[in-house]
């Protein structure tokens, strides 16, 4: 089974991605901003401190090419003294136009081979990179010249390590503004999705709640947004629903009721011959009676006989009547074995007709089943009369019995007839589908049984093959989990 994830997480999950993505963009967009202004700060200072510095240094060339002063000494020691009082220059190099190293702050740097700088350019140039010896620099040339005169190049570096750490401040600033933003937005989406996906929960739980028998509203607070014009039609639904509901269980009743009435008729000659019966026994008693009234002893013989013809004629009507009207009563505790043997008493004259054989393996200890015992007859006659409709004279009909489980019990009606074709099994248990001859059948019995058994919360199957058919029963011994059963019967 697929895992269901809920509308608040999807919520959280898309627009708190997407809310990341967007707080991720404008943080790094700021972020490099600022880098890029702090830099350039960083910069056009070494540049400014370059400019003010060089005027200094072409002095210092134009004296030496006077031989006004030892230019060396004077460039070395005023270098050394302007790296020491500007801590954030590390060295100062000067440079002849040929690229020739005139002086350097750093004395060491004197004993190397001349090298040629970065660059030797009359244009300013600046730029950060990294010194495996004084680790990240601002490094700016600036070249020497006083009008057409090129006296080399000035190359100063300054210590870019400031730079750098106030740019991992301002990360650090970006970062922690960023979760808290991300965080303060998450959770007024979590209280808002969690407000919305709310009241889907409960129209959710009313749904699962919803009984058509009370058409009742759907408790939910009034509002004016798209979840108030769900609720609104919800229970216009429910309505119709209800009146949906109430028609078909009125055609349900119709239809069950026109079932039991053809069974009925097809009753009808047996119950005629039981009643026949002691009908002429009760007339024949009122003949000898008139002839000899002087006779008390006879008469009361005859009275005895009478009364005992009337009663099973009484009996046999209240069977018929009881089997026959509309029921509105509701389930209650039966013995399956005794509405078998009271649908049997209906049939007895029929079996007995075609000289059917009826076998019954009944449990004897069977508990009483949670049913109506008006429908569970119905099931039980349409399933016999089908038996003895298919059985020729001499047949035989055997009736089970039994626990399938501590819960549940069965019944099995089997017959020896020539069975069902193996493509009509299918169908059997379909509205008005019959293979009896026109007249003989409505094709409701088997799909009418079929409801009230799944009503009552059981199964009906049929297992067929020539020479032998059963259908079996399956009844809960306690039903109360829904209201199919009290749909139905109501």
């Amino acid at each position: 089974m697929k895992k269901r994830v809920s509308l608040k997480a999807k919520i959280l999950l898309i627009f708190g991605s997407l809310l990341i993505l967007l707080m991720l963009v404008v943080s790094l967009s700021v972020l490099y901003r600022w880098r890029k202004l702090i830099l350039s700060s960083q910069m056009q200072s070494a540049e400014a401190i370059a400019q003010s510095f060089s005027f200094s240094v072409i002095d210092a060339l134009i004296y030496q090419q006077n031989d006004l002063l030892n230019s060396d000494e004077y460039l070395e020691s005023y270098l050394l003294d302007f790296s020491h009082k500007n801590r954030q220059i590390r060295f100062i190099a000067i440079y002849d136009d040929r690229g020739g190293l005139l002086a350097h702050s750093d004395l060491s740097e004197l004993s190397v081979p001349s090298r040629k700088p970065a660059a030797l350019s009359p244009k300013f140039k600046t730029r950060i990179y990294h010194n495996p010896r004084w680790g990240w620099l601002i490094e700016t040339h600036f070249p020497l010249q006083t009008g057409e005169k090129k006296w080399g190049l000035l190359s100063m570096a300054f210590n870019a390590a400031p730079a750098r750490q106030a740019i991992r401040r301002i990360f650090l600033l970006l970062f922690i503004l960023t979760v808290i933003g991300v965080l303060i937005i998450l959770a007024v989406m979590y209280v808002f999705s969690n407000r919305l996906t709310r009241s889907l929960r409960l129209l959710v739980k009313e749904m699962d709640k919803v009984d058509l028998r009370r058409a009742s509203a759907t408790v939910l607070a009034e509002s004016n947004d798209e979840i108030g014009f769900l609720v609104r039609h919800f229970n216009d639904m429910k309505a119709r629903l209800t009146a949906s509901r109430e028609q078909l269980i009125e055609a349900q009743k119709q239809i069950y009721q026109a079932e039991k009435l053809a069974s009925v008729g097809r009753l009808a000659s047996g119950v005629a011959h039981e009643i026949n019966n002691p009908l002429n026994g009760v007339k024949n008693c009122l003949y000898a009676i008139r002839r000899e009234p002087e006779n008390l002893a006879q008469t009361r013989s005859y009275l005895e006989l009478m009364d005992e013809g009337l009663n099973h004629i009484e009996t046999i009507v209240r069977k018929l009547l009881s089997f026959s009207r509309q029921s509105t009563t509701h389930p209650h505790l039966v013995s399956l074995n005794k509405e078998i043997d009271l649908v049997l008493s209906l049939l007895q004259y029929r079996l007995d007709q075609q000289h059917i054989q009826i076998l019954r393996t009944f449990r004897t200890d069977l508990p009483q089943i949670m049913a109506d015992s008006h429908l569970l007859q119905e099931v039980l006659m349409n399933l016999l009369l089908n038996s003895f409709d298919a059985l020729g004279k001499n047949g035989k009909i055997i009736i089970e019995t039994g626990l399938q489980d501590s819960q549940t019990v069965y019944c099995r009606i089997a017959d020896n007839g020539p069975g069902i074709a193996a493509v009509h099994q299918r169908k059997i248990f379909e509205p008005f589908f019959t293979t009896k001859e026109e007249g003989k059948g409505t094709g409701l019995g088997l799909s009418v049984s079929l409801g009230i058994v799944e009503a009552h919360g059981g199964t009906l199957t049929v297992e067929s093959k020539p020479g032998h058919t059963c259908f079996t029963i399956l009844l809960p011994l306690r039903f109360t989990s829904g209201e199919k059963n009290e749909n139905i019967i109501n």
